[in-house]
């Protein structure tokens, strides 16, 4: 098996994942329950790489930091997916446009990940923007777009969400794993 892409039910504080990606705007400000989850764990050091960044950053940036004190991750990417520039948040700027990007970078990065134990490379990522796209259509074009950057990487990847009741749409919106 190549690759595959699941909906599991969990959280990004302890997925047993080597990236984990993640929704953040421009003002890099953890606003999303995920960032705001994982900003005890690696905040110190995202804060310092976020620093020079800020009201910098376009939507479809990807911004990787360390997962500081994560208990499996090495890496986060921050994908700016929200624009709050212009007084308030533009959410469906660049989302889709940038979608396949926001794999393209995330496998690249997982796939820099020194695997010593032979274990397969493993991606979290949240249902990004689904609050202004709806979680059908986020979970939707995440599967569209993973099955075509995955190319030969053999990788673990979930879309993953604490609620089960998030987890039943994605379910029902993706059509099975992709392999």
């Amino acid at each position: 098996m190549k690759a595959t892409l699941e909906v599991v039910q969990g959280n990004v504080v302890d997925v047993d994942a080597d990236v984990i990606v993640v929704s953040a705007n421009t003002h890099l400000d953890f606003e999303g329950a995920a960032a705001r989850a994982l900003e005890p764990i690696c905040g110190k050091e995202a804060q310092e790489r976020f620093a020079p960044l800020r009201f910098n950053t376009e939507v479809g940036d990807i911004i990787q930091t360390t997962a500081g004190s994560h208990p499996h991750a090495t890496w986060v990417a921050w994908a700016v997916v929200r624009d709050y520039r212009r007084g308030g948040p533009s959410p469906r700027v660049g989302l889709k446009a940038n979608i396949s990007l926001i794999w393209k970078t995330a496998l690249a990065i997982a796939g820099s990940v020194d695997r010593p134990d032979g274990r397969r490379r493993r991606i979290a990522m949240i249902p990004l923007n689904a609050q202004d796209i709806g979680l059908e259509t986020s979970a939707t074009l995440l599967q569209a777009a993973f099955a075509a950057a995955v190319g030969r990487l053999e990788i673990d990847a979930w879309l993953i969400s604490p609620l089960e009741a998030e987890v039943a749409t994605m379910r029902d919106a993706i059509s099975g794993p992709v392999v």
